[in-house]
């Protein structure tokens, strides 16, 4: 729009070709606005904040300049007469064509001085533009000031001829500007373009990638590993105050989180649109690269449950061996023994010893099938299949030491998390048991969203943890297994086991 406005008052020159008073007078007067757009496109846009004195300056001299034809009486060369003139003064007319043209110089080189202030904050890409807005205004001011001289010390030949030329030339070389600058826009975003490529690449180093797209070979990426501060490679914290001169910090952004940042050239801040293209660039290439670490993490862990999973089955399956092999094996043996008896009594005709011994026998085969049935389910209660887990809850809480208070306001789960949900509480109410020196135990179980949550929580000692190898680390497998969590709290004050385990 700038450059448009520009353009209408210099298109009005035309109009001093015209034979009429009032075409002339406009011919004359309104071109000398260009001044005010020609340094209002000049001017760096991270300078615009001295814009208001540049324009001012550039206004004066346009009001100058529009001033001197009407103290000039044009029909005396050859020209219609200007609307308004005084008198015809040549004095007069060549101090006020001097007066404007030094306006001009002065604020064209101002223009050029502001501008080279700017080229260190000047982002690469954008450099060569900003020299070329430089050297149109530094020929502008050159040949304004050499106009001015020569009107008011000179014979005016020379500023009405070559340097008149000389600002046309200028003046016509400021479209060529706008489009330079858009086409080092344009390669600013296909660098940006080629940046994103280039980063679905893994073999792609993310550092040196950025430094490249911002043609800052000192670039460092920082990451935030807690989402609070920012980190270099040395895992040492990076403020703001602690950068070097003429270095500035862009902070990366998911959502809310804070997940990297950009150590750069604070040039870089005069291009915010492209700062920001690289910084989200760069922004999803630190949430891929986290991510990826997650999922590896997270199978490095799956690994080492499988691993364990694979030995508790294995001390499990070694256990039920144990125990068929110490308990109902040798409750057979001896069932078998005392068949024996019963048959030798029976043939001696001795009635009660017989009686006797056969109520002993049915007993061991009663608590025998107990016991297989106990092997079979895995140490599970025959309550919990038949009557739920509060029922067997409650029968963990009769046999606990300590006093145990219950909340149950859920009805029956699945029967997987019926299961998961029994051991957790099992192991919790065993702790509590053996280590937590407690005076009083809590369990609580509600369902929430589809999900079981569970805690047990005692006022003993603490200094529980989920340690390799321990009860509370089976726990955590089997809870994981379900695609449930599994947390320990323990403190001074006591001791809080949490489980969430799916429903649906």
């Amino acid at each position: 729009w700038t450059l448009l406005a520009a353009s209408l008052p210099a298109m009005t020159a035309v109009l001093v070709l015209a034979n009429s008073s009032a075409a002339y007078s406009a011919g004359r007067v309104i071109p000398s606005l260009v001044v005010v757009f020609a340094a209002a496109v000049l001017l760096e846009p991270s300078a615009r904040r001295v814009i208001p004195w540049v324009v001012a300056a550039a206004l004066a001299a346009a009001i100058v300049g529009a001033a001197a034809p009407l103290v000039r009486d044009a029909s005396l060369i050859g020209h219609p007469t200007v609307m308004g003139a005084f008198a015809d003064n040549e004095s007069a007319y060549r101090a006020l064509l001097s007066c404007s043209a030094g306006l001009a110089a002065l604020v064209m080189a101002g223009v050029a001085i502001i501008n080279v202030g700017t080229v260190r904050r000047t982002s690469a890409p954008m450099r060569p533009a900003l020299w070329a807005s430089i050297s149109v205004a530094a020929v502008w001011a050159t040949a304004a000031l050499t106009a001015a001289v020569d009107y008011g010390y000179g014979e005016g030949t020379l500023a009405s001829g070559p340097m008149t030329a000389v600002t046309l030339a200028a003046l016509i070389a400021i479209p060529a500007l706008v489009v330079f600058r858009l086409v080092s826009s344009s390669w600013a975003r296909s660098e940006l373009a080629t940046l994103v490529i280039d980063l679905e690449s893994e073999d792609t180093a993310l550092q040196p990638a950025i430094a490249k797209a911002l043609e800052d070979p000192a670039l460092q990426v920082l990451t935030s590993p807690d989402g609070l501060m920012l980190v270099d490679d040395g895992d040492h914290e990076v403020s703001p105050d602690a950068l070097a001169p003429g270095r500035a910090i862009t902070r990366i952004q998911s959502g809310s989180r804070l997940i990297g940042g950009l150590v750069h050239d604070s040039a870089l801040q005069a291009d915010p649109a492209r700062l920001e293209a690289v910084a989200a660039a760069a922004g999803m290439a630190l949430e891929v690269g986290r991510l990826n670490e997650q999922v590896v993490a997270q199978l490095d862990q799956v690994d080492a449950s499988r691993a364990r999973i694979l030995d508790a089955s294995d001390t499990a399956r070694r256990r039920v061996e144990r125990d068929l092999h110490d308990g109902a094996q040798q409750r057979l043996v001896a069932l078998g023994l005392r068949l024996q008896r019963a048959r030798r009594l029976a043939s001696s005709q001795d009635q009660a010893d017989l009686a006797e011994l056969l109520e002993e026998a049915t007993t061991e085969v009663r608590d025998t099938i107990e016991e297989i049935r106990m092997v079979a389910r895995g140490g599970q209660p025959a309550l919990l299949a038949e009557r739920g887990l509060a029922t067997a809850v409650d029968a963990l809480a009769e046999r606990a030491p300590v006093p145990v208070q219950i909340d149950i306001t859920s009805g029956r789960l699945p029967p997987g998390a019926e299961s998961t949900a029994y051991f957790v509480i099992a192991e919790g109410l065993t702790n509590v048991a053996k280590h937590a020196m407690a005076s009083n135990a809590r369990v609580s179980i509600t369902r929430r969203d589809g999900t079981a949550c569970i805690a047990i929580r005692d006022d003993g000692k603490g200094g529980a943890e989920i340690a390799p190898g321990s009860g509370l680390e089976g726990l955590n497998d089997r809870v994981a297994a379900t695609g449930g969590t599994f947390t320990v709290s323990s403190g001074p004050r006591g001791t809080t086991l949490e489980a969430t385990i799916p429903c649906d």
